[in-house]
């Protein structure tokens, strides 16, 4: 992720798409398990930044589809913090 976030930084934005891609690439090759939940924090991650570095480069259509896998990421992860908040209680 660094490697993709450090690009982006220095306008090599199709460098920084790939990067995100080869990082979820990896993450999805991921047993499940205990850190699941992690793994889905850092594909959310991936994914946003695959959709920054696609927006930056003006390929919208890709920022979008990235942008709306990390939503889902997003709402999966809230999602978990709330059935286990509500396992606890």
């Amino acid at each position: 992720m660094t490697a993709g976030e450090q690009a982006r930084q220095n306008q090599v934005y199709e460098k920084s798409f790939s990067l995100c891609s080869h990082a979820l690439e990896n993450l999805n090759r991921l047993p499940g398990g205990d850190g699941q939940e992690q793994a889905i924090t850092l594909k959310r991650k991936a994914w946003l930044g695959q959709g920054d570095a696609a927006l930056m480069s003006g390929d919208y259509l890709s920022a979008l589809t990235a942008y709306e896998a990390a939503f889902t990421a997003l709402r999966s992860e809230i999602w978990s913090i709330g059935s286990y908040a509500a396992a606890v209680q």
